[in-house]
């Protein structure tokens, strides 16, 4: 008799133990940290490579572009168009010191330019005292419409040969790259935008904005 109750009395102890253990991994479980949720990276903004339409105007290619013209390449990463007499242009105009707006009365816009030029010949290629010939154009309408642009040169004396801030002269070497930006202004409405690359009497023109399909 005395065996069956202890028998009895192990098993109970045994069922007990069993369930306080589930109880107990229960409980665990239920207070457990919960981990946290995997945190959602913002897709990057796209980058912004010209303001083309706030003017109505539709580009035949995305930038950066290229082209190249007898071994000097001209790669055109971005193209903003203000108003001269915007916060943008204004400040663009102080910080390189440009002539007063007033001395150009006809001005309407200001064009503002990321480029890089790269020098593929074995020749060195330049813009300075020694060779002030234009190797590049940008226009906004046909000639005859007056929608060619004109560059705004550095305002001081001192400015640094191949400036990555705002390009005056420059001087490449072969096989040297330069990436900065240009400043114009222009007297009509912005219509057109191409660039035209000259270099030892080769011609080659990039139509970024061609409503007429001119460059087709």
């Amino acid at each position: 008799m005395k065996k069956t109750i202890i028998k009895v009395g192990l098993a109970a102890a045994m069922l007990s133990g069993a369930a306080l253990g589930q109880v107990g991994s229960a409980g665990a479980a239920a207070t457990a940290t919960p981990k946290p949720a995997a945190t959602v990276k913002p897709s990057a903004a796209p980058v912004m490579t010209d303001n083309f339409i706030n003017y109505g105007m539709t580009k035949t290619q995305n930038l950066p572009a290229t082209i190249t013209a007898d071994g000097l390449s001209y790669t055109l990463h971005k193209v903003m168009i203000y108003d001269v007499n915007s916060k943008d242009a204004r400040n663009i105009w102080k910080t390189y010191k440009f002539l007063p707006l007033n001395l150009y009365p006809k001005a309407k816009y200001l064009v503002w330019t990321k480029i890089t030029i790269t020098n593929k010949t074995a020749r060195t290629i330049r813009r300075d005292m020694q060779d002030l010939s234009r190797k590049w154009t940008v226009a906004v309408d046909h000639a005859l419409n007056n929608g060619d642009t004109t560059l705004l040169s550095p305002g001081d004396p001192k400015h640094p040969v191949n400036s990555k801030d705002l390009l005056g002269y420059f001087v490449l070497k072969p096989n040297q790259s330069l990436t900065t930006y240009e400043a114009y202004y222009v007297k009509v409405e912005p219509r057109y935008f191409f660039v035209t690359l000259a270099n030892q009497n080769n011609l080659k023109t990039l139509y970024l904005v061609d409503p007429d399909g001119v460059g087709k």
